[in-house]
């Protein structure tokens, strides 16, 4: 029993220590490139409700709505895709969860999941 307790306690403390950004809020809204070994080709341009996401390049541009879970949690659920490509409008309705793990001054470090993506990626703020 004071095996479990100890573990339990420990565990506790060891979450409580996982320090979360504390200035989320300056990337909820505002213009966005991604960066480092991620670097897309999009711009991303965000609302306090919604966001769209626009690659010049090949004519994409994906509308999403965005449900803050917590200063810096967001669900994105996509609502329009206009595309040159066929078969890209089957994302609209499926959703992908984002959780901000870094944020400096004007860059931050995301964990996006959905369907089609499970990875980390860096974007900056550029407005």
């Amino acid at each position: 029993m004071k095996k479990n307790l100890l573990l339990l306690l420990t565990l506790s403390f060891l979450f409580s220590c996982a320090e979360k950004p504390s200035n989320c809020n300056a990337f909820k809204t505002g213009t966005f490139k991604y960066t480092g070994e991620s670097s897309f080709p999009g711009v991303i341009t965000r609302t306090a409700s919604s966001q769209i996401e626009e690659v010049p390049q090949n004519g994409l541009e994906v509308h999403s709505d965005i449900e803050w879970v917590s200063d810096c949690e967001y669900i994105l659920t996509y609502t329009k895709v206009v595309s040159n490509t066929i078969g890209s409008e089957g994302i609209v309705g499926k959703q992908m969860h984002v959780t901000i793990l870094e944020a400096n001054e004007n860059t931050f470090l995301i964990h996006a999941k959905s369907d089609a993506i499970d990875d980390n990626l860096e974007l900056i703020k550029i407005e």
